[in-house]
């Protein structure tokens, strides 16, 4: 991320398989990712994360 914060900049966090599913499932059905460039950054669970699962 820029060090500067714009005004129209925004940080999200989605769960995907990999990176292409992100970009196709889930930031591909906002209305305005057509317009919109993504650095995306992988993250790894925490180890007591309740939500994980195996």
């Amino acid at each position: 991320m820029p060090d500067v914060v714009q005004a129209n900049d925004m940080v999200g966090v989605w769960r995907a398989a990999d990176e292409a599913e992100l970009r196709e499932k889930v930031l591909g059905s906002l209305p305005m990712w057509p317009w919109a460039t993504a650095v995306i950054t992988a993250v790894q669970s925490h180890p007591n994360d309740p939500g994980q699962t195996g």
